[in-house]
């Protein structure tokens, strides 16, 4: 799988594999024989290869679809300097026992559509 993923990363970068070595500082063989999957980079190349594309290793490596999990600070980090969010909260205690359920099986909703189309990328 990281032969396959590396070669996808490094296209769609445009990048060639001796302009990948370079950046790598590795020889384009050696990129060569990772994307021919006769060679495994050592844990410190992988580490720079994921960094590099801005990526995990568990995508490198095919354990996941998703290239960069989100942190949960950067995935919120929005609604947790927003006012708006507060004023949003108060407004939910407000609401009827019904109304709040029918917000939170939303919420579901969404989430799995998200989810949904996450798995198709």
């Amino acid at each position: 799988m990281l032969s396959e993923r590396l070669k996808l990363l490094r296209n769609e970068k445009d990048l060639s594999q001796r302009e990948l070595a370079n950046i790598l500082n590795i020889s384009n063989g050696t990129i060569a024989m990772y994307e021919t999957n006769k060679r495994q980079p050592d844990n410190d190349t992988l580490s720079k290869i994921a960094d590099f594309f801005n990526v995990s290793i568990d995508y490198l490596l095919g354990k996941t679809d998703i290239k960069k999990p989100q942190n949960i600070d950067e995935k919120y980090s929005v609604l947790l300097n927003d006012e708006e969010l507060a004023e949003a909260l108060e407004e939910l205690m407000d609401l009827s026992d019904n109304d709040k359920k029918e917000i939170i099986d939303y919420i579901k909703f969404k989430k799995n559509k998200e989810n949904e189309l996450n798995k198709k990328i």
